[in-house]
């Protein structure tokens, strides 16, 4: 089963990888583990990806095609996924977003995202989700800087 539009109808594209991922590694008749030893990355880490709970780097999709030997699939999907940075709860706001002549907002401590400039979205950004790899928080700022 492949996606076709831009949006995966079963939900998000973090949660998609993370099934493929779980049914191919089953369909080779591997468990968390037995994956975790051809990669570097630990079971857990493998784990929180394919429960949607941890956004794959792309060093991670290149290892995980390596050893379950699926060419590029896993790196296929997450270029789709990184295409798509808006969470499935804030894509109506975003298309309701750029229909608007007019928004009106209050907030007295965090200035709105369609006013924030580059340097104060990516330090905002940094700040609540400190984790986030590079690659997924430039592309995040990119997306929030384009609503503008």
């Amino acid at each position: 089963m492949s996606p076709t539009d831009d949006e995966w109808p079963g939900g998000s594209w973090l949660a998609f990888y993370g099934e493929e991922l779980r049914a191919t590694r089953e369909l080779r008749g591997m468990s968390v583990r037995e994956l975790a030893s051809h990669t570097s990355y630990s079971f857990q880490q493998l784990a929180n990806v394919e429960r949607a709970r941890r956004t794959p780097s792309l060093a991670f999709s290149k290892e995980v095609d390596a050893a379950l030997e699926t060419g590029d699939r896993f790196q296929r999907i997450l270029r789709r996924m990184l295409e798509n940075p808006y969470p499935d709860w804030f894509k109506g706001a975003a298309r309701e977003e750029q229909q608007a002549t007019k928004i009106r907002i209050y907030q007295a401590q965090v200035i709105h995202g369609l006013l924030q400039t580059e340097d104060y979205a990516r330090a905002l950004m940094r700040w609540a989700r400190p984790r986030m790899f590079p690659d997924q928080l430039d592309i995040e700022v990119a997306a929030r800087l384009q609503r503008q």
